[in-house]
């Protein structure tokens, strides 16, 4: 398998769980209960999100 088209891969899983997250989200407005989906590319992205 080339890289590119790993990369292909991976950016279709990412825009799939993007559309899953906003469903997600669409779905459970009454229940005020909010999930964020963040691409991470880093330790440290990660924890500027969790503090």
């Amino acid at each position: 398998m080339l890289d590119s088209d790993l990369r292909e891969k991976e950016k279709r899983k990412i825009d799939s769980a993007k559309k899953f997250f906003a469903t997600l989200n669409q779905e459970n407005q009454s229940l005020e209960d909010v999930v964020h989906y963040s691409v991470i590319d880093s330790f440290g992205s990660l924890m500027k999100l969790v503090k």
